[in-house]
């Protein structure tokens, strides 16, 4: 029994002297000294392939000496064996063997040559960037146990098909960039070439692989290029004064203001409603969800073609019914009404940080077709007093799909 109190005594002696030891070592390090250390680190890291790591020991160093690079530069011997011999301890910094050779070597410049140059950061964050995925890519893990099979066992193809069904066919990009927030797995197979290459074709047809350049991305390309967004409404916002009937005896004139909205509803397959309406769009947006709710509305339906930033629309008035009619046909007759097609001229433009955000009205024209003769009367409208088109997100439009993304 002494034995043991003896052995226990000497052994906490000898643990409270290391840790004496390692305080003292840790005080008399300098700022240098533990930048470099962080610095090296990040450099075991990114030749490890765990950038996300070499990041966050590169930000560490930066903090305490911002100059650390540039003091470093002549030490690239320092560099090149301070990373052969912490490998064994940078492999207890990132994660399994399996995500260290997910990116590929060839996209990868030495940390000797990317790192030591004037662009630093800037540079190792477009390396980054340009990462392109190869058989294994990083999962994400579970937080807990569970008896369930986790998200991570699916394969990649699996997933990317799951986030073709994010898109859909109606373009709903915005849920792809939420979905990619998720983690990094979603996020990298959220950047998937592919997934933008369709949703380019889709939007602007074959004719956007010629456009596109070989230097950037399909989703590079679809962001910077002008488009429509489909998970929403255009909405313009019209309201003036009209005066109203004088009294009898003149002595006041009443004064009303009128307002109504317009609506426009693009569809990813090149149909689109234009609804004009007294109504707030609290009380009929969400019946623009589709093209069959939509109809009860009395809308007007047609189709639209988008060539730069050059939006033409042209929709056509809906007939009245027969039963409609029959109380202004006399008896033996018919009653011919005429088609009138309206034709929309829009700009797609930005709005501060919000992209293809508003439309402005460039040209406003209806056409009168006389069913009898034949004959077409154009008539154009002033554009003085029509408000151009914002949109605004409606959540409803993404809760449902009707197919894939292809």
């Amino acid at each position: 029994m002494e034995e043991d109190t003896s052995e226990l005594a000497e052994f906490r002696q000898q643990w409270r002297e290391e840790l004496l030891q390692r305080n003292v070592t840790s005080r008399s390090m300098s700022r240098e000294e533990k930048a470099t250390e962080l610095f090296l680190k990040g450099v075991a890291c990114e030749r490890r392939g765990t950038h996300y790591e070499a990041l966050h020991f590169y930000r560490q160093a930066i903090q305490l000496v911002p100059d650390i690079e540039s003091r470093l530069s002549g030490k690239q011997h320092l560099l090149s064996d301070t990373g052969l011999q912490n490998g064994s301890e940078a492999q207890t910094l990132g994660d399994d063997e399996d995500e260290a050779s997910l990116w590929s070597d060839q996209t990868l410049v030495a940390p000797s040559q990317s790192l030591l140059t004037d662009g630093g950061i800037g540079e190792l964050t477009a390396n980054v960037s340009s990462l392109s995925l190869q058989k294994k890519f990083v999962r994400c893990r579970p937080m807990r146990q569970q008896k369930m099979v986790h998200v991570s066992a699916l394969p990649e193809e699996i997933l990317i098909y799951i986030f073709r069904w994010v898109v859909s066919c109606d373009l709903h990009m915005r849920s792809l960039e939420v979905v990619s927030m998720v983690c990094r797995s979603f996020y990298s197979c959220a950047r998937d070439p592919e997934l933008w290459r369709l949703a380019c074709i889709k939007t602007w047809g074959p004719a956007a692989a010629i456009e596109m350049n070989s230097g950037v991305s399909w989703r590079q390309f679809y962001i910077s290029q002008p488009h429509l967004l489909f998970d929403g409404v255009y909405i313009s916002q019209t309201s003036y004064v009209r005066a109203g009937e004088p009294s009898l005896d003149e002595f006041y004139r009443p004064f009303h203001t009128v307002e109504y909205f317009r609506y426009l509803r693009f569809y990813a397959d090149g149909q689109v409603v234009y609804l004009n309406t007294p109504d707030a769009p609290i009380n009929c947006v969400h019946r623009l969800r589709n093209k069959a709710s939509a109809v009860s509305l009395g809308v007007q339906t047609g189709h639209y073609t988008l060539t730069g930033d050059k939006l033409s629309v042209e929709v056509k008035q809906p007939q009245q019914s027969s039963e409609s009619m029959s109380r202004y046909r006399h008896r033996g007759q018919q009653i011919q009404q005429n088609v009138r097609n309206f034709h929309l001229d829009l700009q797609v433009r930005n709005v501060g940080c919000r992209r293809c955000a508003k439309l402005v009205w460039q040209f406003y024209s209806c056409h009168t077709t006389d069913r009898t003769s034949g004959q077409v009367v154009v008539t154009d409208f002033p554009l003085n007093q029509v408000k151009p088109f914002f949109f605004s997100r409606v959540k409803s439009f993404t809760s449902h799909t009707s197919g894939i993304l292809h």
